[in-house]
């Protein structure tokens, strides 16, 4: 750890290299996905308007349900199932819908939800659906194929990852604040006439990249109980501050290293002119900033 008590001069270090150097790390070749065309079984390829012409024809001219399938061009079963009460006429296929005109209500909730911050997960409106199953005694089990079809139902909903986004930052989203960033904006660009001069209005960012990330799927032995993922077990990370003008002028990035001393072999691969920040977590602080 870092004493507060070291001199900024300490703590910054610039490259000194005059070119760039080559870079031992290799970009592997992405390989081409083959995509096979599948084929797409239609279920229903008979139209509602000759099945009920199929259907008047034997009920009112008493031709037989072979003779009005061949002539009509829809299937004889079907036609059959529909004339002995069977299938009720009409109705449409696959698993009755646990929710009826809900599901409209629902789809408004989840995407009112997640335009203020706060959306729900997939298992949470699984939960949702499974308890008003359950208040109207359906004695049915809300799985994830449901999910699937009412996602097909609703091509509006789609499940994303969302990114953490403070409260104080979500505030700042809103269209208000927005057009008062831009009207302060152009209050400095005409301040001081940079209109004509995008070589010298610069944005700098930071972006971190955590030395113990969350740990992705891995492949493990089918039935393991706890597989688990080795990481460091804190929250250090290296911060790149980087800094481009309008013109498309990048000047050399600064590196925030987790370290009370800079060593040779973090400077492999380096841009000229790179400057080297140190702190206790490698995150940036206002001294280094």
């Amino acid at each position: 750890m870092l004493q507060n008590n070291i001199p900024l001069s300490q703590r910054v270090y610039r490259s000194k290299c005059s070119q760039l150097q080559s870079s031992r790390i290799g970009v592997e070749s992405l390989q081409q996905t083959k995509t096979c065309a599948g084929h797409t079984f239609q279920y229903k390829e008979w139209s509602c308007d000759k099945m009920d012409k199929a259907i008047q024809a034997v009920i009112n001219e008493g031709i037989s349900i072979r003779q009005a399938a061949e002539e009509f061009d829809v299937p004889r079963s079907t036609l059959g199932d529909r004339i002995s009460g069977r299938i009720q006429h009409g109705a449409k296929s696959g698993r009755p819908k646990y929710l009826s005109d809900e599901e409209d209500i629902l789809v408004k909730f989840l995407l009112k939800c997640a335009s203020i911050g706060y959306p729900r997960s997939r298992n949470e409106v699984i939960s949702i659906v499974q308890r008003l199953c359950d208040s109207r005694v359906m004695n049915v089990q809300v799985t994830h194929g449901w999910w699937e079809r009412f996602c097909f139902r609703h091509p509006e909903v789609s499940l994303r990852t969302t990114s953490a986004l403070s409260h104080a930052r979500a505030k700042g989203q809103n269209a208000e604040a927005l057009s008062s960033y831009f009207d302060i904006l152009e209050d400095t660009l005409s301040e001081h006439k940079l209109y004509d001069k995008p070589s010298q209005i610069f944005n700098v960012d930071e972006t971190g990249m955590p030395l113990s990330p969350a740990p992705l799927k891995g492949v493990c032995k089918k039935g393991t109980k706890t597989p688990y993922s080795i990481t460091a077990g804190d929250k250090s990370q290296i911060t790149v501050v980087g800094c481009v003008s309008a013109a498309g002028h990048c000047i050399p990035p600064m590196i925030i290293w987790d370290r009370k001393t800079l060593q040779a072999d973090m400077t492999k691969g380096e841009l000229p002119g790179t400057i080297y920040g140190l702190s206790s977590k490698g995150w940036i602080d206002q001294e280094l900033f």
